[in-house]
C-alpha cells in the first residue's frame, strides 16, 4: 500500500485518510497519509466504474458510458465511482480539487505551514 518515506515500512491502512498526524509504527516519523478512495478499494471490480446499461442513466462527465454515482459538489458535474474524491465531506471532481489546491480553500491541501517557533531561532 502507502511506505514511509524514512524507513520504507508499509503503513496500516487504519491511518489512511484520517485527517490526522499519525507516528510510523517503525520509525516513529511522523505521516498524514491521504489517499485517493480507489487506492483503499478492496478489489479490482470495485475500483472499476459501472457502465451504463440502461437508457437515460446518468453519465460520468469525464467518462462517457460509465455510471454516475454522485454529482461534484463544486461545479456539479457527475462523477463515476473513479472520480468521486472526497474532502473535508464534499465530493468533488479532479477540477474541482486542483482549484480549491490553488486557491487555498481547504486546509486539507496546504503543502507549506510557516512555523513561527522555528522563524525566532534564525
Amino acid at each position: 500500500m502507502i511506505a514511509c518515506p524514512n524507513c520504507r515500512q508499509i503503513q496500516p491502512t487504519e491511518d489512511i485518510n484520517t485527517g490526522r498526524l499519525t507516528p510510523c509504527p517503525h520509525c516513529r516519523t511522523v505521516l498524514r497519509i491521504d489517499a485517493f478512495n480507489a487506492l483503499l478499494r478492496r478489489n479490482a471490480d470495485e475500483a472499476q466504474p459501472q457502465v451504463v446499461f440502461e437508457q437515460g442513466q446518468a453519465e460520468c462527465y469525464y467518462h462517457p458510458g460509465k455510471a454516475a454515482v454522485t454529482p461534484c459538489d463544486g461545479c456539479g458535474r457527475l462523477l463515476c465511482s473513479l472520480c468521486q474524491v472526497e474532502l473535508d465531506g464534499d465530493n468533488l471532481c479532479m477540477t474541482c480539487l486542483q482549484a480549491a489546491k490553488d486557491k487555498g480553500t481547504s486546509s486539507n491541501l496546504q503543502q507549506k505551514r510557516t512555523r513561527f517557533d522555528t522563524i525566532a531561532l534564525h
